[in-house]
């Protein structure tokens, strides 16, 4: 799976008197790799649409690490990484003492979260999930009622494993839960553009890719409108996090030597366990070298809210934007493209940052609200299923402005 992503959510609803009444229902859609201005970066006759005829905000803040799976459960939970537990897309646990993959189903990496899917079935409601991290897992003992499930599904589609729905099919897919005689009032699926078309070409892939996705929103609408569902539908378009250009390498094993420490991650931002004995001069090593930030575990700034977690290294290196550390002993880089864009970043860049547009009768019209923190879609979605939300670090007051009422 990509590491950036957009999401789209519909809530069908009673009305009265054009007043929201009751609880509604959810359709959340990840197209990943859409930084807050990529709409503007080639013709989205759809999203113009929807920006419109609902509701935007200038950008989403998106959770630390800005990679994939972290910013993927962090808005199904609205907790931070630390707290639920995916801390990266490949990360290490001490007390499993073993590795995680993105196509890892095993629940004892997922269970410090429950998700909203989850949340939602044991409050009588019925969830359908399609390709979201996570979709495939028992989590907390609980799979989706409605899910993509074949021998190919246990997939990690960041690295292109096993076969995938093409993107039509996936609309399809959705719309054949969402009009079943006994539909979910939750759905979510999961887009891996344009995050893709960024890494491999850069901002010269951005405008095709974008305008893709559109196409694919573009067909929802449709779909919508033959079923009469689109005036009874709410939608939601964000992202885990943004791109930003990156085309420079910082090569630590000509720094510090590579069997002195040990590789938790090595996404963007690299989490590494120096050897016993090694901790001190690794640090020291690294901490005065131009574009890393590196930090004790217990130095991370506060405001990234990466401390609290046992899949945490003991040292975090967090490069400047636009720069990637490469090791053998990890992720090695032998060169990047002039027109690369990666991620990765601290959330604190404006680059990491996340689009969102909304439309339907939660919504209110024409208006554009404040940027919000991504952990605080999970309490909005909770209040527009008309569940009971769990503990979080999300705030409906970030985002209670967007609703009608």
């Amino acid at each position: 799976m990509s590491s950036a992503a957009i999401f789209v959510v519909f809530f069908s609803t009673s009305l009265i008197s054009g007043v929201v009444s009751g609880p509604q229902s959810i359709l959340l859609i990840s197209l990943d790799g859409f930084r807050w201005d990529f709409a503007s970066k080639a013709d989205t006759p759809n999203m113009d649409f929807l920006a419109k005829t609902g509701v935007t905000v200038p950008y989403v803040r998106s959770v630390f690490p800005t990679v994939t799976y972290p910013g993927h459960y962090s808005i199904v939970t609205g907790l931070y990484p630390e707290s639920h537990g995916i801390v990266s897309n490949s990360m290490y646990d001490p007390v499993f003492k073993a590795k995680f993959g993105g196509a890892n189903t095993d629940p004892r990496w997922w269970n410090s979260a429950e998700p909203i899917w989850v949340t939602n079935q044991h409050q009588k409601g019925r969830s359908a999930v399609l390709y979201w991290p996570g979709y495939n897992v028992k989590i907390r003992g609980m799979y989706p009622i409605f899910r993509e499930y074949s021998p190919s599904s246990n997939v990690d589609l960041h690295n292109k494993t096993g076969r995938v729905l093409p993107f039509e099919k996936r609309v399809k897919k959705i719309m054949e839960w969402l009009t079943a005689p006994n539909p979910p009032n939750f759905l979510a699926v999961y887009f891996e553009e344009p995050d893709e078309a960024c890494h491999r070409h850069g901002m010269g892939g951005v405008s095709k890719a974008v305008h893709r996705v559109d196409e694919i929103i573009g067909l929802f609408i449709e779909r919508l409108k033959h079923h009469q569902l689109l005036n009874k539908v709410n939608l939601i378009i964000t992202s885990d996090h943004g791109m930003a250009s990156c085309n420079k390498f910082i090569d630590i094993d000509k720094i510090v030597h590579p069997s002195s420490f040990d590789f938790w991650d090595s996404w963007f931002n690299i989490l590494i366990a120096p050897k016993p004995g090694k901790e001190e001069k690794v640090y020291k090593s690294l901490k005065n070298v131009p574009h890393l930030h590196v930090y004790r575990k217990k130095e991370v700034p506060v405001d990234l809210h990466f401390t609290n977690n046992r899949r945490i290294s003991p040292l975090v290196i967090v490069p400047s934007e636009g720069w990637v550390v490469s090791s053998r002993n990890g992720r090695y880089v032998k060169h990047l493209p002039d027109t690369g864009l990666g991620h990765g970043f601290s959330c604190k860049c404006k680059s990491m940052s996340t689009a969102f547009i909304a439309r339907g009768p939660a919504f209110k019209k024409h208006y554009i609200g404040k940027p919000f923190d991504s952990v605080s879609l999970y309490p909005l979605m909770c209040k527009i299923l008309g569940i009971k939300p769990l503990q979080n670090n999300g705030t409906l007051t970030d985002t209670q402005d967007l609703l009608r009422n």
